[in-house]
């Protein structure tokens, strides 16, 4: 399932958990590939060193939104911002760099 598929929709039935999720790094640490989400953070990081390449392999804990067989990360925190607000700003920093003339000609 897609998250988009949950636009609109009521999300009864899902809930956020914190799971431990294991993940492949690349030469640079940073996140490359997850291999899963696990609710035991002793089987994610027994899963995780007994990989192969267990040395490319870390934990961390995450929420997710889960219904139990689907899930979805929750990222952190977002700033929402007004749009009338900010469409506003956005008009009157256009309207300002205009010259006296071109507002009398459009009638501003």
């Amino acid at each position: 399932m897609d998250a988009k598929e949950l636009l609109g929709k009521s999300l009864s039935g899902f809930a956020v958990q914190e799971l431990t999720e294991v993940f492949k790094v690349d030469e640079d640490g940073r996140k490359k590939k997850s291999l899963g989400f696990f609710h035991d953070e002793s089987i994610a990081k027994a899963f995780a060193g007994n990989q192969a390449d267990a040395n490319w392999h870390r934990t961390e804990k995450v929420l997710v939104l889960t219904d139990g067989k689907e899930g979805f990360v929750i990222g952190g925190g977002v700033t929402l911002l007004d749009d009338e607000k900010a469409a506003l700003e956005i008009k009157e920093a256009a309207i300002a760099k205009l010259s006296e003339a071109e507002r009398k000609v459009l009638g501003l």
